[in-house]
């Protein structure tokens, strides 16, 4: 056998290593007898189940009518209408739990096969891959955000991306660059936006760190390599623009006047909401030591469990730490640690002003929050570094010549000792440890004690005896890590309790793939908060999980069991010959709410198209407006009026009403921009009704309306998504799907 083809067959094997070990550590999620936890359970899964639904129907989702009155779905980026992989795996499997599981698992371990990949291509021997990979895959981050599918999807991208755009800067061609921007369009179609963004950001600090970390060239060479760099990231984002463009349009024109979310967030909500407490760093010592937030509430109090855990297992930190010291001039090298602190800065958005910075300037990082989130690129830079480790390590392990091994076995002891102290300073400080605290104790005693113990030996062992061994001690120990991290991380993966087994297995006991609504009628209930498991069984209900469209105005609403009432049952018309135009914002809604409560009676509101989607739900103080109190005592109650339904779909509602009079109709399903109206076949104009719902003016008599769901740039934009994922595919194709040749392992960094 070449070579070449050697080394495709043991980077082939080392695939199926990964995967058999990433399932064989997951196996408990494939046995129906657990749930997943949070928001895996009662966001994700009954989401992943509606796009399977739509999929196996032929169409995409563009408006969900079952939870919260309505929302524009497509224009939420991590329910994933528009991912090719979603509806993807929706059409293969249908709307099941199972279906999801496969979703699920699918953007899990993407993060650890673009790992090996990159890891070939930065010329890192299979087995530093091996680790690497499951180092990533099984860190604090994807254990920690199990449970929040979109961000994990994000992340797991991070590698594919790097590693086409590193292959366009190592072999000066476009077509890898093109691939790069891609696959972050692909991965923000179904990702966690802020995440997305970040995954930008990071890309160009990889080429310029690639630029400017190459050995010194002439000054028209040097800036040749610049341009060139510059051309191949404006490659990425342009290619990744177009593939987002769908649904990030979406959530900026449809999210405007359906959600305040669509906008800026305050500085100290971007900054401090859910940032990493900076004892949470001591998480690197194990995986179990984020849990204990679960047990004591004051240990690291702003930061959430899921946001806690920065763990990569005892090799990755050994390996990343010992290329620094194999390699101190390397200024690649130096350039990844740098990254590594970076994103660490930028998680610790309460405790350092680097976050705040990023705020003032630069407009895009106002609209997400969860500043912990950033470890997640520290976490691949560190594991990136590592792969430099295993392949100076490798080098020395095939070298003939007598070779010292001081540094790396500093590095290792080093970390090791680190990692005991910081066990012991987070247990000292927790006020209660839980009932995994034994397993925990063991895991971090063998796994640490086993790395120091290697590497004290490794200078003792037979030249050929270690070349065999190291490896094989670094993939078991890696391996072992991977099984150990899942148990003790269980509580943000998955639970075994009856009940929430039994309700997950109800999904698909209750799963109704049916898409028309007609024979329901406008049926509505309250609905449970902050869960989509209605949607399985399709049942239309005001709240649910909102997600990034979430809303003031929409929370205070259900707060009013008169207003509550108004909007949900089978008559949820309603009729009066007058309303008040007045912009929807909070000052309103007390004067409003004021007139409910005092008279147990609703008026009418009515509210221009453009004031809905400039000031729906805009912070203002709910000062009571004397003037607007007398005027909105002076208009009539609403009151029900007779329909009949002819047809109601998810982007359709058709039905005849018969007015009493001349006057306005409030239908309490959602507004948002998308929405058009006509009456008696002539288009007519769609106001906002009481805030979140719509009225349309009607004749006295008989009056017929078509509502039409029609979202800006739809389906074209669409199409030029999907479209650019298949022309870029049949590109690659073309070319031969040849994946640059990796740099053999005595090459430069």
């Amino acid at each position: 056998m070449a070579p070449a083809q050697a080394g495709r067959a043991g980077w082939g094997v080392t695939a199926l290593g990964f995967v058999a070990s990433f399932l064989l550590a997951l196996r408990v999620l494939l046995g129906g007898d657990v749930a997943p936890r949070f928001d895996a359970h009662s966001a994700f899964a009954p989401w992943q189940m509606l796009v399977a639904d739509f999929a196996r129907a032929g169409r995409v989702l563009l408006w969900n009518a079952w939870s919260n009155g309505g929302s524009p779905d497509f224009a939420e980026p991590q329910v994933g209408a528009f991912s090719p992989l979603a509806v993807g795996v929706g059409a293969l499997t249908g709307g099941s739990t199972a279906g999801f599981l496969l979703y699920w698992l699918l953007s899990w371990g993407l993060g650890g096969l673009g790992v090996l990949l990159l890891a070939r291509q930065l010329g890192a021997p299979a087995w530093g891959g091996f680790v690497a990979a499951l180092g990533f895959a099984f860190s604090g981050f994807f254990t920690g955000h199990a449970q929040h599918v979109s961000m994990i999807h994000t992340l797991s991208f991070v590698p594919w991306i790097v590693w086409r755009l590193d292959a366009a800067l190592e072999r000066e061609r476009w077509l890898p660059a093109v691939q790069a921007g891609a696959l972050w369009g692909l991965s923000g179609l179904a990702g966690y936006p802020g995440l997305v963004l970040m995954s930008g950001a990071y890309v160009g600090l990889w080429a310029l760190g690639r630029v400017l970390c190459r050995a010194p060239r002439a000054g028209p060479d040097r800036r040749r390599d610049a341009l060139r760099a510059l051309l191949y990231v404006a490659l990425v984002a342009a290619i990744g623009v177009a593939v987002l463009s769908p649904t990030y349009l979406g959530l900026l024109i449809e999210g405007r006047g359906f959600s305040e979310r669509a906008g800026a967030l305050p500085r100290a909500v971007a900054i401090g909401d859910n940032a990493l407490h900076p004892g949470a760093l001591a998480t690197f010592a194990s995986p179990y030591l984020a849990m204990l937030r679960l047990y004591d509430p004051d240990l690291w109090s702003y930061t959430d469990v899921s946001s806690a855990s920065v763990y990569v297992g005892p090799l990755v930190p050994c390996l990343a730490l010992f290329a620094l010291v194999a390699g101190p001039r390397e200024r690649w090298r130096w350039w990844l640690a740098g990254l590594v602190v970076l994103w660490l800065a930028l998680a610790l958005g309460r405790s350092l002003p680097l976050r705040g910075w990023f705020y003032d300037w630069l407009p895009p990082a106002r609209y997400f929050r969860h500043a912990a989130l950033a470890r997640g690129y520290a976490i691949f830079s560190l594991v990136v570094l590592s792969l430099h480790g295993a392949r100076e390590l490798s080098l020395r392990l095939r070298a003939r010549a007598p070779v010292r091994w001081r540094g790396l076995v500093l590095s290792g002891v080093a970390v090791a000792v680190a990692a005991g102290l910081a066990y012991a300073a987070v247990l000292h400080a927790a006020t209660r440890s839980g009932s995994q605290l034994p397993a925990a104790n063991r895991h971090a005693l063998l796994l640490w004690s086993a790395l120091v113990l290697g590497l004290l030996a490794i200078g003792r062992l037979p030249a050929r005896a270690r070349a065999t061994l190291v490896p094989a001690g670094a993939v078991l120990l890696a391996a072992l890590d991977a099984l150990g991290s899942v148990g003790l991380a269980q509580l943000t993966i998955y639970t075994g309790e009856p009940a929430r087994v039994h309700a997950w297995r109800q999904l698909d006991a209750r799963h109704r793939a049916e898409l028309d609504l007609t024979r329901s009628g406008l049926q509505r209930e309250l609905g449970a908060r902050g869960t989509h498991r209605n949607l399985a069984a399709k049942v239309a209900t005001l709240r649910g999980y909102e997600g990034a469209f979430e809303s003031r105005l929409h929370r205070a609403w259900l707060e009013h069991p008169l207003l509550v009432a108004a909007a949900t049952g089978r008559r949820r018309l309603w009729f009066a010959e007058r309303g008040l135009r007045v912009a929807p914002d909070q000052a309103a809604f007390a004067a409003f709410v004021a007139r409910v409560e005092a008279t147990q009676q609703m008026p009418l509101l009515l509210h221009d198209p453009q004031q809905m989607r400039e000031r729906l739900g805009a912070a203002q103080p709910a000062t009571l407006d004397p003037e607007l109190q007398r005027a909105l005592y002076e208009l009539p109650e609403v009151r029900s009026v007779a329909f009949s339904l002819a047809s109601y779909r998810p982007d359709a509602l058709e039905l005849t009403v018969q007015a009493p009079a001349d006057g306005w109709l409030l239908v309490t399903e959602r507004w948002a921009p998308g929405w058009q109206v006509s009456v008696d076949g002539r288009p007519s104009e769609l106001r906002g009704g009481n805030f979140l719902f719509r009225a349309v003016a009607v004749r006295a008599g008989p009056n017929t309306l078509r509502f039409r769901y029609a979202p800006f740039g739809y389906p074209g934009l669409l199409a030029l998504s999907w479209g650019t994922l298949a022309l870029v595919a049949a590109a690659s194709l073309l070319a031969g799907g040849r994946s640059p040749s990796p740099r053999g392992p005595a090459g430069p960094d």
